[in-house]
């Protein structure tokens, strides 16, 4: 289990940090100055040499610290950057995923999550495309939740982001399931310090969804 997304308020300079971010996550890449967002006024995007983001902070204005984002295959880096240098932070949201790869593995796991939506009058949403090669995704939770959860099929995500030529080296039946915490005052700062595995325990339908 990991970090797939964390997003924390930290108390530091914006240049410092992202110099810092730079250094350590993407040596080698660029910052590219933006438009700001959610009443931040500028946004950095620190690129990788390959042109991924590594993280993104939204600084200036009336929100006060510098508010950091990172996904994808840079979020563990991320966050032990961050624990060890702003201990202090506090998060505004983090996702944990586990990753599964075995025929029928999606479909397992939604009938799981099918089964907690309904004993604990969770809402449940399907999306299903006409072709489903092009993925298939299961929500619990509202979009509007503190806690909402993830069910999606990995392989075809994956591959939307591909050559043709290279869609093979995916492998099939990978689904991911991942929670996504949006923490609320006093737990901002509980979140800094946790590991992954502790988003399951924000709500208790997820405590058990984990547990299955």
């Amino acid at each position: 289990m990991r970090f797939d997304w964390y997003q924390a308020t930290i108390p530091e300079n914006p240049i410092v940090l992202v110099d810092s971010l730079l250094a350590r996550l993407a040596p080698g890449g660029e910052v590219v100055d933006g438009k700001g967002r959610h009443n931040y006024h500028q946004s950095f995007t620190i690129k990788a040499a390959s042109g991924d983001r590594a993280a993104l902070v939204l600084c200036g204005g009336p929100n006060g610290h510098p508010n950091v984002t990172a996904s994808g295959n840079e979020t563990m880096q991320f966050v032990e950057h961050v624990r060890e240098h702003w201990p202090e932070h506090r998060v505004t949201r983090f996702d944990s995923a586990e990753d599964f790869c075995a025929p029928g593995s999606f479909e397992r796991i939604e009938e799981v999550c099918r089964k907690v939506a309904s004993d604990f009058d969770v809402k449940g949403r399907s999306i299903v495309p006409d072709d489903i090669a092009e993925g298939r995704t299961y929500y619990l939770g509202a979009a509007s939740s503190d806690v909402r959860v993830r069910l999606y099929d990995k392989t075809a995500e994956t591959r939307r982001h591909l050559p043709a030529d290279r869609a093979m080296e995916v492998p099939e039946d990978w689904a991911r399931l991942e929670v996504q915490v949006r923490p609320r005052k006093d737990f901002k700062s509980v979140a800094a310090l946790v590991p992954p595995e502790a988003a399951w325990g924000f709500a208790a339908w997820t405590s058990r969804l984990a547990s299955v």
